[in-house]
């Protein structure tokens, strides 16, 4: 840098070393591990409690645009990469006013994705793996529009029926559903590994890789599988297959169990049961994000598919009764079917 005439300071120069501080971040190469510092993680904890149970008689539902970015610029997304889908909404409210000082008022989508970060630190010790470059598992999935949906992962198989109200609607959504219900029964033989889910909706695929989507009924699927994959700490991406080369999860999708067991008989004779909770919880779709009713239905999925990570619940500060963050209801199997480039 001398050579070139490049300024250094070196009172900020670190290395080199296997651990370094960048951006708040620790970066361990050696434990393989991304840590929020510490000074970090207290800051987040108390933002999200101010902004969660404010001072009395109610807490905050609105602050200035610089407040938001505070929240936002804290980094803890950047170690928990899940964490990404739920700061969508918060980055649009801070752009709907430009100075920094101008007052936001929260949105009820924004409010619920504070909610789901000061649900998550509850349990959460700033500490996260960095992720294998490699997916160590593959999950087969599709959807029919009329009968229900199916996935598949090694020897294993689930499916289910769509509720007779969802027969209209968009195949979108009805494609995701069942990555979303193989993650909540297989996650917790996942812990911590990189998971490739084979689609052929591409659009289901575009929104896993993205985190996000614009249709809302998607993006409060897309929050539900999120929020199972920060709980395991799942980093899981979206690969697109022809419906042709997709036989297996396809013949499930239609409750073609002949079809099925005919491509794979090595599966396993029985499926995967789906909690009740949590079709109930991806059904119903006047159930409000991280509502009350939301957070038990999902605590109750986690409880009931093996022992999985500490138990996210929504805590309430005690004698607190009404002074917290008002969140309302509102209106491949055994083996590789087709090969694949990479």
């Amino acid at each position: 840098c001398n050579q070139l005439g490049v300024p250094v300071a070196e009172e900020k120069t670190e290395g080199p070393s296997t651990s370094l501080s960048f951006l708040g971040i620790q970066i361990d190469t050696k434990s393989l591990q991304l840590r929020l510092l510490e000074d970090k993680l207290r800051n987040l904890a108390t933002l999200l409690g101010r902004w969660m149970c404010g001072p009395a008689p109610s807490p905050q539902r609105s602050g200035t645009k610089r407040d938001l970015l505070s929240l936002i610029l804290n980094h803890a997304a950047s170690v928990v990469k899940p964490g990404r889908t739920f700061m969508c909404s918060l980055i649009d409210e801070s752009a709907s006013v430009k100075a920094l000082d101008h007052l936001v008022h929260l949105s009820a989508k924004a409010k619920a994705d504070i909610a789901w970060w000061y649900t998550f630190l509850q349990s959460w010790n700033g500490i996260s793996f960095l992720p294998a470059t490699e997916p160590s598992h593959e999950i087969w999935s599709d959807a029919s529009g009329t009968w229900g949906c199916g996935a598949t992962w090694n020897c294993q198989w689930s499916q289910a029926q769509w509720p007779s109200f969802w027969s209209s609607t968009p195949i979108a959504p009805k494609e995701l559903i069942p990555i979303v219900l193989g993650t909540a029964v297989w996650g917790h033989r996942w812990l911590g590994l990189r998971i490739r889910c084979l689609c052929d909706n591409m659009a289901v695929v575009f929104a896993v890789n993205k985190g996000s989507a614009r249709d809302p009924q998607l993006m409060r699927i897309l929050r539900t599988l999120f929020f199972l994959c920060a709980h395991f700490r799942i980093t899981i991406s979206a690969w697109y297959i022809a419906g042709s080369h997709n036989l297996s999860a396809d013949a499930l999708s239609r409750n073609n169990l002949r079809l099925f067991f005919s491509t794979n008989p090595q599966a396993s004779p029985q499926p995967t049961a789906i909690p009740p909770d949590i079709q109930q919880l991806l059904f119903n779709q006047e159930l409000g994000w991280t509502s009350p009713n939301w957070m038990r239905l999902f605590s109750s999925t986690l409880a009931s598919v093996s022992p999985p990570p500490p138990l996210l619940v929504m805590p309430l500060p005690s004698g607190s009764k009404g002074a917290c963050l008002e969140i309302g209801e509102t209106k491949g199997c055994c083996r590789r079917e087709a090969n694949y480039s990479a």
